[in-house]
């Protein structure tokens, strides 16, 4: 290596610094210098010789060197050198054998290497002198050359010389002529020096190749005794290897004989231990099988008490308990049977055997309840005559409801105790005459009694458990069905088909068998009625009216002109009466010629023809009753064909108005069958009610029966394979409890991949999303074969959240392999603070995600600590223990079964804890948030929605739903609309619901209002009693508690009149009631009373007071002709709900089908939420209180009871509605914000799922650990309260990162918002979102202001949360930014504080705390923390009044909310104003508000340049600061004269030639800052700056003058910068702030630049006035307020010329003492703390204090 070294040296020196010698020099040199000492100087040398010489070489070069004969290109001999390489590679390969052998030994020749590199960097230092030298040479070659140059300018200038000038010339010419020579010598001295240097280089490297030469042949000789020496211990190495070798081998034989033998003897003690493990397993083996015996006996006697339990034999159960009894008595536990074994039997017997006696014990109860009840009503209802129907009405029921009671349980009357069988024979028949004795007085339809007797018999004597829920209230309406007016044309034809229908089918069956039998009658009556022309007519109304163009407009009119063309379903025309006749009668008695109609519907749509003739059939095997779609009907389905076919973008969503009853349903099963059928789509159908879902479902299976037939026949399509049974092509999800025991197999809990018609809820639709997600499927292929069709969109979209949070069960999962679930880390905290425990051993670290469980179970077991430290009766109302004995949490009176929240489970705890201190369970469910679902992100990913809803919403409810889902709308006319009576023109069929005439509601109008709660209620009783004789009456209150305060009034005013049973004639259908109580009084509600009591006959109608869920979807059927002759079913609300769409729902309880309905209005002080002030500004607004006498002045009037009725209450209730509608605007912009954060937030988690997805056990499982999976369940959990940029950032902060950790198991739910008891723990002081206002005195001295910023600073990152508001008030000054949630714009609110260090303001404490009292005065979301760094000292009679012309933006108080919100002042009308014309930001009209109602802003400051400059110069302010700005190296002064008053001159104050000036009564000012004096350090950044404190009134001039010139420039511009606390007029401007001056400086003599402005102070004579304000305000606080002031005045007195009486009076005025005085008085909580700093370090701990205190009371979130 070390030859290849030098000769590499020796190449360069050669090569690149003699590049011009000639070929045969090259020759000489390698024969010479390389190849001669290298092949041993012989160059005669063999081929192998060659190779064998260069070994120490690479390979590689060696064969570049020796390749082919030639050595650098030059050929010297030729040879085959793959021979010599084969063999080299073999020798290689020994010697790499023996060279692993010799390392050791080989250390001593690394040695001698190593000297030999030592000498030969001695060589390169001697090559590396040699190659300076030779560039000294080069650089005197290069002078050379510069001279030449020199010569070659001079001779040019010479011959651009002056002709004229000759004299000149020839000087020029001897001059050039002199230093020519001059330079042709030093160039001839300069070449000899370099010929000289370049010889004397020439020999030194001779020397220093001889020298090499020497020394490489020194090394050579070297190197050939290393390798003999080397050789020599190579082979006495290998020697001792062969040695060690023979040694090694017989050490290993002698070992492998001792393995031997040990192996013998470890297989002998081998067989011995498997013989004594078999020994043992077959005992093991024995005993399981004998336990496996006896747990069969036992499983046996355990199989015959269930038997007896589900044979219903009452005899037999008790014979089989006593039996079981005794063996359990008999039987002893066996000494070998384990504990385990033991423990299973002995639960699984108590189970079973605590069924079979609480079986027993229910039936014995149940049977003597139904004998007790016979035996009553056999003496009441077989001899009744019907006197007092009410007592046998209510005899029967507690008759009927025991048989269903007992039914219901599963005892068999058939297989009890023989001494019973007779009687129970007797009673079975005795019901069934004590039912019909009763009915047969109450039918007034002859021909139905024999159904009725049936319907009696199918239900008294129906076998056990077929009930199914079917009680009296259910048979009283079934025989109220069936008794039908016998004037009616069709009674005789419904009876017969009841008649044939109840024969086959379970009495639980029966209401929907007649109801539905009922409706398909009446519309059949209807099918020759409907007019094609009127159709089209009501359906282009509706587009004129609503002015709906475009592509709606053209789809409506082609599908109502196809419709008329094709002559309607049927093929029949408007005027062809003789045909629709025949068509009638074909309808009742040859309905299959019907159905043959429809083809001619085919030329239109062959699908949808093929779907009325389907649904026909479906309604005639059914119900033997033909069912044929309404125009309507068949329009609007037309109408959203043509939507799904047109391919539009604009309209990604058509929602079609259908009212109540006008077969919505119907409508929906159809087009899910078009949808498949044509479009070859699948379709998913969200409804808003699993129940109504449910039934739906089940009414149409059939028809997608026959889709999935028709599917078949066409073959597998695009859009996957075909299920191959039809259950499995249409399903219905939900829970399995929500259909009967044949839908049951149905109904599924999930959306399944191949079902092509799914009727489900949203959850479904969502959790269907949320699992592609996970999956990371392609959305795009999914939802584009996908149409979703909605169910009553408005409830779904308008009304409930557009986001939802879906959770996981994440109690399985296992941190660490060898640690607990999370559940059990869970419950084990659980028990140690259940038992008071230290849990610090259980604290686990931050990075965990156990930790966030430990910090989140301490606060909720707090709460359920408080909660069970309450009475039993408080529990009550907020849980209910359901049927396993679990606590169930109640909201708005209803019981919420299928909550879930870690709260409820800690609850849950707690209460087992309670009960037993060892539980037997070991885990508890704990729920993490990991996924965000936005509903319009998902539902816009569907190829097409269409929704069909019975009020579409207003205005703005709509304007929603364009923007959110890109929808239109049309509406679909109810059908009698349509309908004309050819034999009665005139006849009106459609009614809607109308005012309530004078009759009915007995007042001056049909609404009026009362001046309190207590007379409107007391009209509410006086319109129902009077309007109950005549009508049945329905009160819709506006909660549940108020349904509860009118149900106990009218109740007793008919006690106090003894008029009638009160709970008989008033009814309840509150939330609060149970689900049988609401069944019967909704029944009852529309029935007529007839009863006979104390010898006086009374009749009427009972009053039925409902919530507003009753007043929606609710059916109150009316069939009484003499009611409806009165105006039909009359509905009194107490209020006018808000959103148009529930008015609509109210007034559509009434005036259903055929029938008439009424309403009235009876308002009260408050009007659905808000005030009376404004419901009167809205009527005035409206012009609807020009009354003789307005409602103010009523209000005045001495008449404290007054009444007002409007002259047009429709414009009143139009005025409220209004209202309304700008209210929804406000909530939907709510709305709108949560959907643009949950559609970003959806986004983000479906990104990071698909980055982090894993699979467990068959489930999909997010891939996340540590912190990052904490970051994650924050981000799902307060996605709301995060800006769009922190959101981003935070998605990519954790896509970043990798998963760490094996997979997370997760089981899915929908998370339910909590109940309304735990919301109320939680909403106490800490649990509100917090706004904290900072108030900074930026006056305060540098130190003071950096610690003091420094401080905010962390105070904001750290301690304020992302959901609380915040906001930076400067004292003296107004709001640098107000009250912001710090979420929204973090970074920005960042900046601010930032940017907000200069020193600026004014000690104005008591007004700048005024401002911010009166900010949370208004202000009830949040709670309110007010932090004040001050040195409390207020100079308030040194302050000017604001001028708002100069900072037009404001912070005012809304009249229209109550709440401040940001302006702008229009017009200030000069300062000291009363009154300001402002605008504010969200609203385009100007307001005029008084101008104590307005906070400034900060104003405009310096911009950012002259900020930098002045802050590096270390300018400093004062109440009035001049600055001065240019930008050349010249030098500028500012001079500053004052006129004094009575003074004829200026009189000079400070310049460059006075630099600080003191004067009286504390005026002074100082020029701090002079640059450019001189032009030494000259800037081209200069600034100048002088500051003045103690300012007097009077007349200033300011003057510039340019004392230095050190720039070329003739003019540039400066600017003068005036910065002023004090009121200043300059010319006919007024400034308070800010002003700056532009000029030019000109250089010449006696430049200078002046003007003048006048100082004019103002302001208060003093501060009292204001302290008196500021105390007011405090002790009138209404709310709870946490002030914490940091006093700096220590810090100021050191350094302030204020006396000493100044600092105590100010510390006097505000303090602790005092504050916490006034505050006494107010009403809430108060938290005073003040911390009082003396110095910056102090200041900076007390702020750390500040941060302490934000920690302990942090917004309580989940």
């Amino acid at each position: 290596m070390l030859e290849g070294f030098v000769l590499g040296v020796l190449f360069h020196v050669f090569f690149v610094h003699n590049f011009r010698q000639e070929r045969a020099l090259k020759m000489r040199f390698l024969k010479d210098w390389l190849l001669k000492p290298l092949l041993g100087g012989s160059l005669e040398c063999n081929p192998r010789s060659v190779w064998e010489r260069t070994e120490r070489f690479p390979d590689e070069p060696r064969r570049k060197l020796c390749d082919n004969g030639r050595i650098c290109g030059l050929e010297f001999f030729s040879f085959d050198i793959s021979k010599v390489m084969e063999d080299k590679v073999n020798n290689q390969r020994e010697l790499l054998k023996r060279t692993e052998e010799l390392k050791k030994q080989t250390r001593k020749l690394i040695e001698a290497k190593q000297e030999q590199a030592k000498n030969q960097q001695e060589l390169l230092n001697k090559t590396e002198e040699i190659k300076k030298q030779t560039e000294q040479a080069d650089e005197q070659l290069r002078k050379v050359k510069e001279l030449e140059g020199q010569r070659e300018q001079a001779a040019k200038s010479l011959r651009k010389a002056n002709e004229d000038a000759e004299a000149q010339q020839e000087k020029a010419k001897q001059d050039l002529l002199v230093a020519k020579q001059a330079a042709e010598a030093e160039i001839i001295q300069a070449r000899e020096d370099a010929e000289r240097q370049k010889k004397r280089a020439e020999d030194d490297l001779l020397n220093a190749r001889k020298a090499a030469e020497a020394e490489i042949i020194q090394a050579r000789e070297d190197a050939e005794r290393q390798k003999k020496r080397a050789e020599d211990d190579l082979l006495n190495a290998r020697k001792a290897a062969e040695a060690e070798i023979i040694q090694a081998r017989e050490d290993a034989e002698r070992q492998m004989k001792q393995a031997d033998d040990d192996l013998l003897m470890a297989k002998e003690v081998a067989e011995a231990d498997i013989k004594r493990a078999q020994d043992e397993a077959k005992k093991k083996i024995q005993g399981a099988e004998r336990d496996m015996q006896e747990m069969v006996s036992f499983a046996q006697s355990l199989v015959g008490l269930q038997e007896k339990i589900d044979s219903g034999s009452l005899s037999e159960l008790t014979t089989a308990m006593q039996k079981h009894a005794s063996l359990r008595r008999d039987r002893k536990q066996d000494d070998e049977e384990s504990s385990t074994l033991h423990t299973v039997r002995s639960s699984l017997e108590e189970a079973i055997y605590k069924q079979a006696k609480d079986t027993a014990a229910n039936w014995e109860i149940l049977w003597k309840d139904l004998k007790g009840a016979h035996k009553s009503a056999a003496q009441d209802l077989l001899k009744s005559r019907g006197d007092d129907p009410d007592k046998e009405l209510q005899q029967a029921g507690k008759l009927f409801n025991s048989l269903a009671r007992l039914n219901e349980s599963g005892l068999d009357l058939a297989t009890t105790e023989k001494e019973n069988k007779e009687h129970i024979r007797d009673v079975s028949g005795g019901l069934v005459d004590c039912f019909c004795k009763w009915q047969a007085g109450r039918t007034k339809n002859d021909g139905a009694r024999d159904v009725q007797e049936t319907i009696i018999k199918a239900a008294v004597q129906a076998e056990r458990k077929l009930l199914k829920g079917f009680d009296f209230v259910d048979l009283d309406n079934c025989l109220d069905l069936v008794d039908r007016d016998p004037k009616d044309p069709g009674s005789r034809r419904y009876l017969d088909l009841v008649r044939d229908k109840i024969g086959s089918a379970r009495p639980g069956q029966f209401p929907s068998i007649l109801s539905n039998l009922s409706t398909l009658l009446f519309f059949l009556d209807f099918i020759a009625k409907e007019r094609i022309d009127k159709t089209a007519a009501k359906f282009k109304d509706w587009c004129e009216e609503q002015k709906i163009g475009g592509e709606v407009k053209t789809w409506v009119d082609e599908a109502c002109g196809e419709y008329a063309t094709n002559k309607g379903l049927l093929g029949i025309a408007d005027d062809d009466f003789e045909e629709k006749d025949k068509m009638q009668k074909e309808a009742e008695e040859k309905q299959h010629l019907v159905i043959e109609r429809m083809n001619n519907f085919k030329r239109i749509s062959p699908e949808y023809a093929r779907i009325f003739q389907e649904l026909a059939k479906n309604f005639l095997e059914t119900f033997k009753v033909i069912g044929v779609l309404h125009h309507t009907q068949v329009v609007a389905l037309l109408t959203l064909a043509k939507f799904l076919a047109s391919g539009s973008t604009d309209v990604r969503a058509l929602i079609a108005q259908v009212e109540t009853g006008e077969g919505k349903s119907m409508v929906i099963a159809a087009l899910a069958v078009y949808i498949v059928l044509k479009e070859k789509k699948r379709v998913h159908v969200i409804g808003n009610n699993q129940r109504l879902s449910v039934r739906d479902f089940e009414s149409f299976k059939q028809l997608f029966h026959f889709a999935h037939a028709e599917m078949r026949k066409q073959g597998e399509s695009d859009t996957g394979p075909l299920p191959d049974g039809p259950e499995d092509f249409a399903v219905v999800c939900g829970s399995p409890a929500s259909g009967d025991d044949n839908s049951q197999k149905l109904v599924k809990k999930e959306i399944p991949d191949g079902a092509w018609i799914v009727y489900c809820e949203s959850r479904h639709v969502l959790l269907n999303y949320t699992k592609i997600a996970r999956k990371g499927g392609n959305f795009e292929e999914y939802y584009k074969e996908h149409v979703l069709i909605i169910d009553e969109v408005d409830s779904l979209i308008v009304d409930e959240r557009p986001t939802n949070t879906v959770a996981y069960d994440v109690s399985k999962d296992r941190i660490a392999s060898d640690g607990p679930t999370i559940g059990e880390f869970a419950f084990n905290l659980g028990r140690c603070l259940y038992a008071n425990s230290p849990v610090d051993e259980l604290k686990p670290g931050i990075e965990s995600p156990l930790y966030d469980v430990f910090e989140k179970m301490q606060k909720y077991w707090k709460i359920a600590k408080e909660f069970f430290a309450k009475s039993e009766d408080l529990q009550k109302e907020e849980y209910q223990r359901d049927q396993y004995g679990a606590l169930t949490p109640i909201e708005n009176g209803l019981v919420k079964s299928d909550a879930t929240s870690n709260l409820l489970e800690c609850i849950r705890l707690y209460d087992k804890l309670n009960q037993d201190a060892h539980p037997s369970l070991h885990s508890i469910p704990w729920y993490h948030p990991l996924f965000v679902v936005s509903k319009p992100r998902v539902f816009s990913r569907y190829f097409k929605i269409v929704g069909l809803s019975g009020t579409i919403g207003n205005a703005e409810e709509q304007l929603f739903l364009r923007s959110s889902y890109a929808s239109a709308f049309f509406a679909v006319p109810p059908f009698l609309k349509t309908c004309v009576d050819p034999q009665d023109t005139d006849r009106v069929l459609y009614h809607t619901t109308e005012w309530a005439k004078r009759k009915i509601h007995n007042l001056e109008g049909p609404l009026v209002v009362r001046p309190s709660a207590e007379l409107q209620y007391q009209t509410v009783e006086k319109v129902a009693f009077n309007a109950r004789k005549h009508v049945p009456v329905l009160i819709i209150a506006k909660d549940p508690d108020e349904v509860e305060k009118l149900i106990n009034l009218l109740r007793a005013s008919l006690r106090e009149t003894g008029s009638g049973h009160p709970a008989d004639i008033v009814l309840s259908l509150s939330q609060k009631e149970s689900a049988s109580d609401y069944k019967k009084n909704l029944q009852a509600s529309t029935r007529p009373m007839r009863q006979q009591r104390g010898g006086k006959n009374t009749s009427g109608w009972r009053i039925t007071v409902t919530d507003p869920a009753g007043g929606r979807g609710v059916d109150y059927k009316m069939t009484d002709a003499e009611a409806d002759s009165e105006g039909g079913l009359m509905v009194m609300v107490t209020h006018i709900p808000l959103a148009d769409r529930e008015w609509k729902q109210y007034l559509g309880r009434t005036a259903r089908q055929d029938k008439r309905g009424q309403y009235c209005v009876v308002l009260g002080p408050e009007q659905a939420g808000f005030s009376e002030s404004d419901l009167l500004n809205t009527w005035q607004g409206k012009n609807s209180l020009q009354q003789s006498l307005s409602l103010d002045e009523q209000r005045k009037s001495s008449d404290p009871e007054w009444c007002w009725w409007p002259d047009n209450p429709d414009q009143v209730q139009n005025d409220i509605l209004q209202y309304g509608t700008e209210m929804s605007r406000k909530q939907l912009e709510t709305s709108r914000t949560d959907y643009k954060a949950g559609f970003l937030c959806n986004d983000m988690c479906e990104r990071i799922w698909k980055t982090f997805k894993g699979e467990s056990d068959g489930r999909c499982s997010l891939q996340l650990s540590g912190s990052s999976y904490q970051q994650f369940v924050k981000f799902c959990s307060n996605y709301r309260g995060l800006s769009s940029e922190v959101m981003e950032s935070q998605a990519m902060n954790l896509l970043m990162q990798s998963p760490q950790f094996s997979a997370w198991q997760h089981y899915e739910y929908m998370q339910e918002p909590l109940p309304q008891g735990i919301k109320d723990y939680e909403c106490d002081k800490s649990s509100k979102p917090r706004s904290v206002v900072l108030v900074i005195d930026r006056t305060a001295d540098e130190d003071v202001r950096n610690v003091c910023f420094q401080q905010v600073e962390e105070i904001f990152l750290k301690h304020i949360q992302a959901s609380d508001q915040v906001s930076l008030y400067s004292l003296g000054e107004g709001w640098i930014f107000t009250p912001t949630v710090k979420s929204t714009c973090t970074d920005e609110l960042l900046e601010k504080i930032r940017g907000a260090k200069d020193w600026r303001g004014d000690t104005l404490l008591y007004r700048s705390l005024l401002h911010v009292l009166a900010y949370f005065d208004k202000e009830t979301d949040y709670s309110p923390w007010l932090i004040v760094l001050t040195d409390l000292v207020d100079l308030e009679q040194d302050v000017p009044i604001y001028d708002y012309t100069k900072c037009p933006k404001v912070f005012a108080l809304k009249s229209s909310s109550g709440r401040f919100a940001e302006s702008t002042v229009l017009d200030a009308e000069g300062l000291g104003t009363e009154k300001l014309k402002i605008k504010f930001e969200d609203e385009q009209d100007v307001a005029v508000v008084a101008a104590k109602e307005v906070q400034p802003f900060v104003g405009e400051g310096l911009d950012a340049e002259t900020k930098r400059r002045l802050k590096k110069a270390g300018a400093r302010t004062g109440q009035m600061t001049i600055s001065l700005k240019w930008d050349t190296k010249d030098d500028l002064d500012i001079h500053v004269y004052r006129d004094e008053p009575g003074g004829s001159d200026w009189r000079y104050l400070i310049g460059y030639s006075n630099r600080e000036y003191k004067g009286e009564n504390g005026f002074s000012c100082r020029l701090d800052v002079d640059a450019n004096v001189s032009s030494q350090g000259a800037t081209n950044e200069p600034v100048e700056n002088m500051f003045f404190n103690g300012c007097q009134a009077g007349k200033y001039k300011v003057e510039v003058k340019c004392p230095g010139w050190h720039s070329e420039q003739k003019t540039f511009p400066f600017k003068v910068i005036l910065r002023t606390r004090k009121i200043v007029r300059a010319g006919d401007e007024v400034i308070c702030g800010m002003k700056v001056w532009d000029g030019i400086c000109e250089k010449k003599g006696g430049w200078s630049w002046s003007n003048t402005f006048e100082l004019l102070g103002g302001g208060n004579t003093d501060n009292q006035h204001v302290l008196q304000e500021l105390e007011n305000a405090f002790r009138n606080s209404p709310r709870d307020m946490n002030l914490i002031v940091l006093d700096a005045s220590a810090i100021a007195e050191k350094t302030s010329q204020f006396l000493p009486e100044q600092w105590k009076a100010w510390r006097q005025n505000f303090s602790q003492q005092r504050v916490e005085e006034w505050l006494s008085s107010a009403k809430g909580s108060r938290t005073v703390l003040f911390l009082e700093a003396a110095d910056s370090k102090v200041l900076q701990t007390k702020f750390q204090e500040v941060a302490e205190l934000l920690e302990e009371n942090p917004m309580l979130a989940d």
